[in-house]
């Protein structure tokens, strides 16, 4: 998953750290308040609504290799337990990324 990969500090962040870090930015209320009011199973839309994107970010998320979904024929799910750990393992990777200095980013111009 996006939070247990091992980078070094010239490694650039993982596509689904740069996902996260861009959509805290661009923060949204969710119509949930918490964990607990999470169906067992989230699909695209739900994803979206959790997380305060657009839907079609979810399915691109959702196609991502460390997210953790399931697929089932066509249909994609998320396991309820496995979003919330993917979403505490991906923001603790964010924020140390925001400590942390890469040297993939640019300088000011």
């Amino acid at each position: 998953m996006c939070g247990q990969s091992k980078q070094m500090e010239s490694t650039p962040p993982s596509i689904c750290t740069q996902f996260i870090e861009r959509k805290l930015k661009q923060v949204k209320h969710s119509e949930f308040k918490s964990y607990d009011d999470l169906p067992l199973f989230l699909n695209a839309a739900t994803v979206a609504k959790v997380l305060g994107i657009a839907p079609s970010s979810s399915y691109e998320l959702m196609h991502e290799a460390d997210f953790p979904v399931l697929k089932t024929g066509n249909r994609m799910v998320v396991p309820k337990e496995k979003f919330i750990h993917w979403v505490s393992s991906t923001r603790r990777e964010v924020l140390a990324n925001e400590e942390t200095p890469h040297s993939h980013q640019l300088a000011p111009a």
